[in-house]
């Protein structure tokens, strides 16, 4: 998003790139380390710059977690800020410094808190004004602040009630100062709003749907749209996998079990599943219990159990987690604080619970290895005279192929949306992240070809390294045009890149035939009824019945434009094949193939 901002000097419209659709303030913010002057056109050292911004915001959230602890606890406690590094899951791939806004949000965390503790306690203008200030800027940099500001909202509308409650004995007051306090607790979700307003009127004006790409069933007009845009946004771009279950009670239930198994149970880890995600802010969560928590702490531990239920009622993924985690630490080394000056007895255990965290996540520190080496390759550069070819290694597939671009063109991005290193107007087709490109109902390699050119695409860009195409019609549309149709293609690394063919292709429908693929009866069918997407839940499986079922493979291939065929197919179909067609894909659980004579003359 900075790039594509940088690029063209202003803020864009992204059409139909859910993934960029979404708030997304922290790369407004990157969009300053792409223009920033005196860099001059290195491109990794300005994204070095982006990650060198997201650190900085984590430092300032360290320095907010110090100043937090000192406010729960009521007096200055060195050091607090390294309790942080008791959460290794910051260390961890999808989680650490990698350009995401995880980082950015978790900066809004402390003074969430903080200043809705403070509105609860005065219901001040100035303060109201910018505690909803805080919550529209954190919804505008992702839209899990809700697991913050939801908890703090209701405990600021109990405070209002306790508050109205209190003028019940000044009549004098009562009137007028309930009108006050209305007011002014109604001003907090106005200035929210009015902030969020920055990402929410741009959306209305492009795409009809202030929240878009959510919301399409409230928005129906929202545009570009697919046909099942909301089950591909509900399965898809929110994985199906980590939903909670859909049974309200169960869900409530299993989200009651999240909040003390969540940092025992990670839903995915690249960690071996260790304890790496708040392990000792459950464990410590019983001194509560034994020691004299004042009730800041207590309040601070509800609003941490209450953003963790948020979380475990909508969506387990872990890196979500990041963005309420200061808040997290904040009531750990409070708590770990309050008991080592219990006693003797209290520092053993607190040594002790310390020690078995810092065992657990020990391999979590070394697995950023790759990253320390590189930041001392890096460093050496200028020792070994390569300070000149000191970039070259970082996304070089997409600087040169970016380099080889004309300045106006429009490339296709096939089954990914990581475009960094490009700059040029990139779309992408990749269903459930995407509403711009269907191919379900195209039947011929000439539709893909319309479909683009309407689009202005100019170049067709994809690799090994891209993801399994959402559908088999779409492996074989695109299998057939890519490597039938697309010419002069060069190489970039694993990346292939090819202009969009200036004349239209053949119009003619494909006949697919089908052997030995898994859920599929062997046949051959018109290439359409293989446009099922195969990463929706097993619910929304429909299995097509084939304009001609056989297993006959001379048959099949007689009678085929294209082939699936299975890893398992007989020896003899691999040899029936002969001359008569072209090997184009090799995927997962069968191979693609097209018959020669659709290749256009050389």
């Amino acid at each position: 998003i900075a790039q594509d901002y940088a690029r063209a000097g202003r803020v864009i419209p992204f059409y139909g790139d859910w993934v960029k659709n979404v708030p997304h303030l922290a790369s407004v913010i990157h969009t300053w380390d792409f223009v920033v002057p005196g860099l001059g056109d290195a491109k990794p050292l300005r994204w070095m710059m982006c990650l060198h911004t997201e650190f900085t915001v984590f430092v300032w959230t360290l320095v907010g977690i110090a100043a937090a602890v000192n406010w729960v606890v009521g007096r200055t406690v060195r050091g607090a800020w390294t309790v942080m590094f008791l959460f290794p899951a910051i260390l961890a791939y999808d989680s650490n410094m990698g350009g995401a806004a995880d980082h950015a949000l978790a900066l809004f965390a402390v003074p969430l808190v903080w200043l809705g503790v403070r509105v609860g306690q005065t219901f001040a203008a100035k303060t109201c004004v910018l505690w909803g200030c805080m919550a529209g800027g954190a919804l505008l940099v992702k839209l899990q602040a809700v697991y913050m500001i939801l908890p703090v909202a209701l405990y600021i509308t109990c405070c209002l009630g306790v508050h109205m409650w209190r003028l019940q004995r000044s009549a004098s007051l009562k009137r007028r100062g309930a009108v006050l306090l209305l007011l002014r607790w109604a001003t907090m979700p106005l200035v929210a709003m009015t902030v969020f307003a920055i990402h929410a009127l741009p959306n209305w004006q492009v795409h009809l749907n202030p929240l878009y790409p959510l919301a399409q069933d409230i928005f129906t007009h929202s545009r570009p749209r697919v046909p099942d845009a909301v089950t591909q946004v509900k399965y898809l771009f929110s994985d199906w996998h980590a939903h909670p279950p859909a049974e309200l009670s169960t869900r409530f239930t299993e989200a009651l079990k999240l909040l003390w198994s969540f940092s025992f149970t990670p839903h995915y880890s690249f960690q071996k599943n260790a304890p790496i995600t708040g392990a000792l802010f459950t464990l410590c969560l019983p001194f509560l219990l034994f020691i004299k928590a004042n009730r800041r702490l207590w309040l601070c531990a509800g609003f941490a159990l209450a953003a963790v239920f948020a979380w475990a009622m909508t969506y387990w993924v872990d890196r979500n987690l990041q963005v309420f985690m200061p808040l997290l630490v904040v009531v750990t080394a409070a708590l770990l604080w309050s008991a080592w000056h219990t006693g003797r007895v209290a520092k053993t255990g607190v040594a002790v619970l310390v020690g078995m965290q810092l065992i657990a996540g020990a391999e979590v520190w070394f697995s950023g290895l790759d990253r320390v080496a590189s930041a001392i390759t890096l460093i050496r550069s200028s020792a070994d005279a390569r300070a000149d070819q000191r970039y070259d290694g970082y996304r070089k597939a997409y600087v040169d192929l970016g380099a080889a671009l004309p300045r106006k063109a429009v490339v296709l991005l096939h089954n990914e949306h990581g475009s960094l290193g490009i700059n040029r107007k990139v779309l992408i087709d990749w269903a459930g992240f995407q509403g711009l490109i269907d191919y379900r109902p195209m039947r011929s390699v000439a539709d893909v070809w319309r479909t683009y050119k309407s689009l202005g695409v100019t170049h067709v860009v994809f690799g090994p390294t891209m993801h399994v195409a959402a559908s088999k019609q779409e492996e074989v549309l695109f299998a057939v045009f890519s490597r039938l149709f697309g010419r002069d293609t060069k190489y970039f690394g694993g990346l292939q890149m090819f202009p969009l063919p200036k004349s239209e292709p053949p119009a003619q429908g494909l006949k697919v035939g089908v052997l030995a693929v898994g859920g599929l009866a062997d046949g051959v069918y018109d290439v359409q009824q293989l446009g099922h997407l195969d990463a929706l839940p097993p619910q929304f499986w429909v299995a097509p019945q084939p304009v001609n079922a056989t297993s006959d493979a001379q048959r099949v291939l007689t009678e085929a434009d294209a082939l699936l065929l299975g890893n398992n197919v007989p020896a003899e179909v691999n040899v029936q094949l002969g001359d008569r067609f072209r090997a184009l894909v090799y995927t997962q659980g069968y191979r693609v193939f097209a018959r020669q004579s659709l290749a256009p003359a050389p």
